[in-house]
């Protein structure tokens, strides 16, 4: 939290804030079962549309915008989602349904507080409020290939059972995509490439009005998640998730690689 020394000493894992975009991964299992259920061959290349539209939502319109301002007509499906481009996960959310999308987000612990028809397609853009800790541990569903379980906050805790949320491959092509640095330089160009000797699925994004930046990143033995913003949700203003959000996530995942060598862990077991 910025200027503030008390309230950058405040636990924000289990305040509600707004998780722009973390819903839009998760949303790729029902995107593939509609199309599997329509007969309709769904795949990472596949293009989907990349154009400013407006989307009729009772008696307003929502009109989806990506962060650079910049339209591209259509963009394979992997390329939008790892660069976290706007257009496409509306128009595809569409496809889905804020009713199946709600179920996905139900299912990995997201629990809304409001009617679906409240939130619209903007809920592939995270309109909806969540805790940081819930909206991390529904991201562990990729590397976890497609089970889910309640987080622990305690070592001595019996770990609760695991469920099946997704399938395993549907799993794993989702985490191949946010592991693409090539396929996130249309949207994040210098910031697309972590630096690090790993893989790490990443998925970042800004809310409306600069308020929250978040970075959500998932390796083989790790998953973390970062908010950073100020806690009295005042604004901040010309800057994104990768600048302020990312280099912090990065960070934690060299640590996370230092301490496992120090405990005698091989680097090539973290891959």
């Amino acid at each position: 939290s910025c200027g503030s020394q008390r309230a950058a000493s405040m636990n924000i894992s289990p305040v509600l804030v707004g998780p722009p975009g973390g819903a839009n991964p998760l949303k790729l299992d029902q995107l593939f079962r509609v199309s599997s259920s329509a007969a309709r061959t769904l795949e990472p290349g596949t293009p989907v549309p990349d154009y400013l539209r407006g989307y009729r939502e009772g008696e307003s319109v929502f009109v989806p915008r990506n962060n650079d301002d910049l339209f591209r007509g259509s963009v394979a499906l992997r390329v939008a989602l790892a660069s976290s481009f706007n257009a496409p996960a509306v128009a595809t959310a569409e496809w889905v349904g804020p009713h199946r999308l709600r179920f996905t987000l139900d299912s990995v612990g997201l629990r809304l507080d409001r009617p679906t028809a409240t939130y619209g397609l903007g809920l592939a853009l995270g309109v909806a409020d969540v805790r940081l800790l819930d909206l991390t541990t529904a991201f562990t569903v990729f590397s976890r290939r497609g089970l889910w379980c309640p987080p622990r906050v305690r070592l001595d805790e019996s770990p609760a059972p695991e469920v099946r949320v997704f399938s395993a491959p549907t799993a794993q092509t989702i985490l191949d995509i946010l592991s693409d640095e090539r396929a996130r330089e249309p949207g994040f160009g210098r910031f697309a490439h972590l630096g690090l000797p790993f893989p790490v699925a990443l998925k970042t994004g800004t809310s409306s009005f600069a308020r929250d930046f978040w970075a959500l990143g998932s390796s083989a033995n790790y998953t973390v998640g970062v908010w950073a913003g100020n806690s009295n949700g005042a604004p901040a203003a010309d800057t994104m998730a990768v600048e302020v959000a990312v280099p912090v996530l990065v960070d934690l995942f060299a640590g996370l690689t230092e301490r496992a060598k120090i405990r005698g862990v091989s680097p090539d077991a973290l891959h």
